[in-house]
């Protein structure tokens, strides 16, 4: 299904496709392993699990190198297009048949209209949750978005934490530990100690 997201020209680009594909599976088995802390929160498990799948679309329209550059040798040009993969992300689902993403007029819109500092509550669709999963509980996000749905809290930390469990082109993964820490401790006062200390025990028990 993630063939209709990959632009056309794109198709034999295989850093980029390639990583996309791995990375949403990874984000979206760790869903899959927090499923009955999502509904003892009230969080939709079924979209946020579409949601990891698709998270990072918005990154097929970045140039390869952007993939291979440590952060110490990004310019501004490249600081611009990384932010912006959220809205592109979910501006590709708006346009396809996936489940509970045609036809959305929901969070992004707003938030895009409301500019820094808006407010976003209710029920998140999957184009909703792939545009802020970027965001913070504090306001510090891309978009510096407040009040989030509580299934973005689960998407962070679960993309979070894959990404440092994961060798990248430019770095090698983190230890367990540091990962584990590095994922869910910026959630721990949004979802509460209780399910973020169970979400480290599960973490920690994870493959490398």
């Amino acid at each position: 299904m993630l063939s209709k997201l990959i632009p056309l020209g794109l198709e034999n680009q295989e850093v980029k496709v390639n990583f996309v594909i791995r990375h949403g599976i990874g984000v979206a088995t760790l869903v899959e392993k927090l499923k009955d802390l999502m509904e003892s929160a009230g969080a939709d498990f079924r979209r946020t699990k579409i949601a990891a799948c698709y998270h990072d679309a918005g990154k097929l329209l970045w140039p390869e190198e952007l993939f291979h550059k440590p952060n110490k040798l990004l310019g501004r040009k490249d600081w611009e297009t990384i932010y912006s993969h959220p809205e592109n992300g979910a501006s590709m689902l708006e346009q396809t048949c996936l489940p509970d993403c045609s036809g959305q007029t929901g969070l992004p819109t707003t938030v895009r209209q409301a500019g820094d500092g808006a407010f976003c509550s209710g029920n998140p669709s999957v184009v909703d949750l792939v545009f802020l999963h970027h965001e913070k509980p504090d306001g510090s996000g891309y978009y510096r978005v407040k009040d989030l749905p509580v299934e973005v809290g689960f998407l962070s930390i679960c993309d979070v934490f894959d990404a440092c469990m994961n060798d990248r082109l430019y770095r090698k993964a983190m230890p367990k530990n540091v990962a584990v820490q590095t994922a869910v401790s910026p959630w721990e006062s949004f979802l509460g100690k209780e399910i973020t200390g169970e979400i480290m025990e599960r973490f920690k028990k994870c493959k490398e």
